[in-house]
């Protein structure tokens, strides 16, 4: 388990705070290959946000995080777990 998933469990507020503070910082260029730290960071904050039941949040940032890793070898691990996670995630409402 990450750290930031350890922190999730414990001080959810202050977690996503952070996640969304660390998504909302430098941006891959565009067209070009996103950082690893922010993809991490994207899959660290749609996990939190889908422990915390807030699923169309968690949906929304972890589709962000499979369009930022095209390009990619398709079995990334990290791109394994975005896609494993967002598939575990409960049907969106009508």
């Amino acid at each position: 388990m990450s750290l930031g998933l350890l922190r999730c469990e414990r001080r959810p507020t202050e977690a996503l705070g952070d996640l969304r503070d660390a998504v909302d910082g430098p941006r891959p260029a565009e067209g070009g290959p996103a950082p690893d730290d922010y993809l991490r960071a994207l899959n660290t904050l749609g996990s939190c946000l889908a422990q915390q039941g807030q699923s169309a949040e968690a949906r929304r940032v972890l589709t962000t995080s499979l369009d930022a890793y095209s390009g990619r070898v398709h079995d990334d691990p990290s791109r394994t777990f975005a896609r494993q996670l967002l598939e575990r995630l409960p049907p969106p409402r009508p």
